[in-house]
């Protein structure tokens, strides 16, 4: 490999290369599965279902309810993009 000018440093920087790559791709999967409508209408009916009729709830539900669904997904892709930017993880 050294011969080829292929050095262990190469190597090295071709493969960190490689996974950066793969994780754009999968965090651009994932973006997508959850910006779809389906998952939209699923987090409406979870904040709906889940968390009761506190005050806050009720602001949101309202907020979440007049948004179309464009609206929100722009909201979502908004916040994905941030969180990707500024290299926060997001745990499930």
């Amino acid at each position: 490999l050294e011969r080829l000018g292929l050095g262990k440093r190469f190597l090295v920087d071709s493969m960190d290369q490689m996974v950066r790559m793969k994780f754009k791709e999968l965090y651009e999967i994932i973006r997508e599965k959850i910006l779809s409508n389906e998952i939209i209408k699923k987090i409406r009916e979870y904040i709906l279902i889940k968390y009761g009729e506190s005050q806050i709830v009720k602001m949101l539900k309202e907020f979440v309810e007049k948004l179309s669904d464009v609206e929100l997904m722009e909201i979502i892709g908004h916040l994905f993009d941030y969180l990707h930017q500024s290299g926060v993880e997001m745990r499930g």
